[in-house]
């Protein structure tokens, strides 16, 4: 579908983008959150496509938008950083944070945390229809 649009597609058959979201060869596009194409630097592979990318994609996108509107260069850009945690069961997790892999009540400890920052990231969402919103 993306293909269609005449967008540059790349691995997992998402879209290309530059450290701004902005789609390789259209400068006036932007793509985030699972759609888009994020490369680690230190290791040239794919970002996983998780919520917290996708967040953090999209906080990147709007204010390049907003300095790209007011006629400055874009300042901000996206650093993913790659946080699989998971919870195993009601008192232990597993995690891979940097490489550092850690396990057990701290993992579980670090997911809560996670999970905790990204409710605190759309509270002002409370009380928004999605037509208000968009």
């Amino acid at each position: 579908m993306l293909e269609a649009a005449g967008l540059p597609i790349g691995a997992g058959g998402r879209i290309q983008v530059d450290q701004f979201q902005r789609v390789a060869g259209h400068p006036n596009i932007y793509a985030v959150g699972d759609s888009a194409l994020l490369l680690d630097k230190t290791t040239g592979r794919p970002v996983p496509p998780t919520a917290d990318i996708a967040l953090r994609s999209g906080e990147t996108a709007a204010l390049a938008l907003t300095a790209a509107l007011q006629g400055r260069t874009p300042e901000r850009v996206l650093r993913p950083i790659t946080r699989n945690v998971i919870s195993v069961g009601r008192r232990n997790g597993a995690a891979d944070l940097l490489g550092v892999k850690l396990k057990g009540r701290l993992a579980l400890i670090i997911k809560d945390l996670i999970e905790w920052e990204y409710r605190q990231s759309i509270t002002w969402l409370q009380g928004y229809s999605v037509a208000t919103v968009v």
